[in-house]
């Protein structure tokens, strides 16, 4: 869950160096990385998601793995300390389901259920040729966002560059 460099929730000039700082118990500090776009005091969707994906993924033993995860967010994501909590819905050695949940400011803003499923051999092949996408473009030297969002925690997050298209032209674009 690594972002950039150095910075804690609330605001600074560097990069943060994760999305969350785990405080014990349960707890995490989220850093200005989970920023939403539409609401500085509010999380986007991507970081609590994977948190609690993660959260989840460490409480379940054996060879198993995410075969299908949901993820349900209740109403804004306060940009403030959140307690996780996990429970094993549906224990089992090759099917098993288990619920996360992100309490923030005593009120549960994010809920997400996986189904880990026994891993075997080797995964299934369909056969087909995979085309490589296009190399990426240059890293442009400024990020460009919406017009008007000139910068937020997430979008600064990741990197993230058009292979075709962009905000400012009409028609699809494609993200790398």
């Amino acid at each position: 869950m690594d972002s950039h460099t150095g910075d804690t929730a609330g605001g600074g000039s560097e990069e943060p160096e994760a999305y969350y700082l785990p405080c014990g118990n349960r707890r995490y500090e989220p850093t200005r990385a989970t920023e939403s776009p539409w609401d500085r005091t509010a999380q986007h969707g991507g970081p609590p998601a994977a948190l609690l994906a993660h959260v989840i993924d460490q409480t379940v033993e054996g060879p198993l793995r995410i075969g299908r995860i949901s993820v349900d967010i209740l109403g804004p994501i306060p940009l403030r300390e959140a307690v996780v909590e996990v429970s094993v819905i549906k224990p089992g050695r090759r099917v098993h389901l288990t619920e996360a949940r992100m309490i923030v400011d005593g009120r549960v803003a994010v809920t997400a259920r996986t189904w880990h499923i026994a891993t075997g051999g080797h995964p299934p092949t369909t056969g087909e040729e995979h085309t490589p996408p296009p190399p990426l473009p240059a890293r442009p030297a400024t990020q460009p966002f919406y017009p008007g969002l000139d910068d937020w925690g997430y979008g600064r997050s990741i990197e993230w560059r058009f292979t075709r298209g962009g905000f400012d032209s009409l028609g699809p674009p494609a993200i790398d």
